[in-house]
């Protein structure tokens, strides 16, 4: 569904046909933060159903990297702001993944504390003194990614994360909501709008809440399906 199919079907449950107390700029405005928090929640509820890798260069030595200003060295421009990172990988250059440039997981530290807890006694007890290849962990804290061990070589770093939903442009009817996604469930999004608009006004909206909340978990339960024919069938003691 794109704005302006999503825009008729708010004015179908507001009954309001043409612009009379609603123009199409507000519309379209409540359609866009309705898709960001059916997005949002989507995210919140699912595993990685939205799913996005990026490789980046962590320079000799930094303490951190600010991720989303970091470049993008499979897309060019920026990473860009992300919800949620799924897992880092360290890469040998910064070709793409291959069999001559093997992926290494590099787990995530507990705490921002354990990343400098190496484990060294004696004059190497010191974390940010230390200089070494092998691998270590990472931390995320607000856009802040850290990695230890620290290195004095580039490290290339392959990540995959969930990004944030891309608004839509208002006037540009043709922009698809949900990144293109979920297209089967898009009816919900001018739903949670048209909610919107009917408590602002004072009016009931019960019955399109009964009915937007029906839908929405159609559509939670639909992804976890999807999800789980793709996991493998684990044999258990109990078989």
């Amino acid at each position: 569904m794109n704005l302006g199919e999503a825009r008729t079907r708010v004015r179908f449950f507001i009954n309001e046909p043409t612009a009379a107390q609603w123009t199409d700029a507000d519309i379209d405005g409540l359609i866009i933060a309705a898709n960001r928090e059916v997005y949002a929640d989507i995210v919140a509820r699912t595993i990685d159903y939205f799913h996005k890798t990026v490789r980046i260069r962590y320079t000799p030595g930094a303490v951190s990297l600010d991720l989303a200003a970091a470049t993008d060295l499979d897309a060019g421009g920026t990473v860009g702001n992300w919800s949620r990172i799924i897992a880092v990988f360290t890469l040998q250059s910064d070709d793409d993944p291959s069999t001559s440039n093997v992926p290494q997981v590099v787990p995530v530290a507990e705490d921002l504390l354990s990343l400098y807890d190496s484990g060294r006694v004696g004059p190497n007890e010191d974390p940010w003194n230390n200089v070494v290849t092998s691998g270590g962990s990472y931390k995320v804290c607000a856009n802040n990614l850290f990695l230890y061990p620290f290195n004095s070589e580039d490290q290339y770093l392959w990540i995959h994360l969930v990004p944030r939903v891309t608004d839509v442009a208002v006037g540009v009817d043709a922009g698809n909501l949900l990144d293109g996604y979920l297209t089967q469930h898009h009816d919900i999004i001018p739903m949670l709008a048209a909610i919107d608009i009917l408590v602002n006004v004072g009016e009931d909206s019960t019955d399109l809440k009964s009915r937007f909340s029906r839908r929405f978990q159609t559509m939670i339960d639909t992804i976890g399906l999807q999800q789980q024919s793709q996991s493998p069938t684990r044999v258990t003691s109990a078989h």
